[in-house]
């Protein structure tokens, strides 16, 4: 399994990393939870609620973020897009 944590944009999309690539916006709460995922990383440890809260996040940065676990090595979508009827994922380019 692969778990990838998204932060919220403020235009209601959701992106990998510590600035939207639509737009570059990012805030201390997307900073904050890349950070974390990178240690958690660095760690090899899984990254979930429970782990992110073990090292410290901010309820805030948890607030703002959401963590989704794909099958396999799937790398991932880079955006996500709620919709009105279901997620809208955008592909990734990404290497992993």
């Amino acid at each position: 399994m692969t778990q990838i944590a998204y932060s919220l944009c403020m235009d209601g999309h959701y992106f990998i990393g510590p600035a939207c690539p639509l737009d570059g916006w990012s805030s201390a709460e997307s900073l904050e939870l890349t950070k974390a995922v990178e240690k958690l990383t660095d760690q090899h440890m899984e990254i979930s609620l429970a782990s992110l809260q073990q090292i410290g996040i901010s309820d805030r940065a948890l607030q703002q973020g959401m963590i989704v676990e794909y099958p396999g090595n799937f790398s991932g979508f880079d955006l996500l897009t709620p919709g009105p009827d279901a997620a809208t994922a955008y592909t990734s380019r990404r290497k992993r």
